[in-house]
């Protein structure tokens, strides 16, 4: 019962940033379409590097949802620096993921992450670009999202068609509370639910009590964030509630960072696309990054507020808005999730189905 009063709690305090974030998404998605980010990094070199760093911050992408745009830029012509760049801020961070780290961290927090995502992914596309070099421009190479990616949308080709002509509020709707609201579901639900899990059942002081060593509660986080699947804003309310229980927000942040851009399907990726050498500088970077920028995250807490941690889901925190609001928009999010679970259902019944009917064709 307590789990499932934790996992409410959570979710009420993070929905009016939810909403928020899936409205940004949808602005996001009409200033820059994936396509024009495809134009913009058709160029390899370091100015790619920065520029695909740059470009994947606000985009509202998870860890398999980018990679069939990475793939494009790829074969298109980006460098493979470039390519490792946008593979990196893309699913560390977002206009989604940015507004419920608002709602469920501090401000600290909510400045600090795409600061570091930026620094992680421009340090590991120049590490890619010095330890592999880019000597082609082009490759053949494919990627079977079907088989190899259950968390991506139901189409994962629809990123590349253009724009509907028309009027604008309707496309961002749609992006924002359909598209985007598929793509988070299921990492989102599962975020809430652990989240829940680690608030009801871990005592108040479990990370301060066995992990008070921040050098190791860094190297653990690291340890569980490198083949862990989770998407930036499913990330952050299990962030969230392990700094209530005594972890540090800079073991905190090595999970935020490491989860979403490095997991198994991530890595079948950067090893086909790229090699098997910029498979190792991007793993070494996005490790040696995360682990030095958590560090550094703690000595500001430690340098300017005298080691106190964020007040993440403390009992105050819930007042930075009515409670009308918060359950109010619980409840049309939980609507809008409900209307994304019924749509893949619909979709996995429709593949079900055709697969069917296509096997009895051919034994006919």
């Amino acid at each position: 019962m307590d789990v499932a009063l934790q996992t409410c709690r959570v979710f009420s305090m993070a929905a009016p940033f939810l909403l928020l974030g899936f409205a940004l998404a949808g602005v996001a998605h009409l200033l820059l379409p994936a396509e024009r980010a495809r134009r913009w990094l058709g160029r390899p070199g370091w100015g790619g590097v920065l520029k695909a760093s740059l470009l994947g911050l606000p985009l509202p992408l998870c860890s398999c949802s980018v990679i069939p745009v990475a793939t494009a830029l790829r074969k298109q012509g980006a460098g493979k620096g470039a390519t490792a760049s946008f593979l990196i801020s893309t699913p560390q961070t977002g206009v989604d993921s940015i507004a419920i780290t608002y709602a469920l961290l501090d401000p600290i927090m909510t400045v600090f992450r795409p600061i570091a995502s930026l620094i992680s992914a421009v340090v590991g596309g120049l590490m890619v670009d010095t330890f592999d070099p880019n000597h082609t421009t082009h490759q053949d190479g494919t990627v079977h999202l079907d088989q190899s990616c259950p968390h991506c949308e139901d189409d994962p080709q629809a990123w590349q068609r253009p724009a509907h002509a028309g009027r604008w509020y309707p496309r961002l709707l749609r992006f924002g509370f359909v598209e985007v609201a598929a793509d988070v579901l299921w990492p989102l639900l599962i975020g809430l639910v652990f989240s829940g899990l680690i608030a009801a059942l871990l005592p108040p002081d479990f990370f301060s009590r066995y992990l008070s060593n921040e050098g190791l509660s860094v190297a653990l986080m690291l340890v569980v964030g490198l083949p862990f699947y989770v998407c930036a804003a499913a990330s952050t309310p299990i962030a969230a509630v392990m700094i209530l229980k005594g972890l540090s927000p800079g073991a905190a942040m090595v999970f935020l960072l490491a989860g979403p851009a490095t997991n198994i399907t991530t890595m079948l990726v950067v090893k086909q696309q790229l090699g098997w050498r910029s498979l190792w500088a991007y793993l070494g970077s996005v490790a040696a990054l995360a682990m030095g920028l958590g560090m550094a995250l703690n000595a500001v807490y430690h340098g300017f507020f005298a080691g106190r941690w964020s007040i993440a889901l403390s009992p105050d925190s819930g007042e930075m808005l009515p409670a009308w609001l918060m359950h109010a928009s619980a409840i049309i999010l939980a609507g809008v999730l409900l209307a994304a679970a019924a749509r893949k259902i619909r979709g996995a019944l429709r593949g079900r189905r055709a697969s069917q009917s296509a096997r009895t064709a051919h034994w006919r």
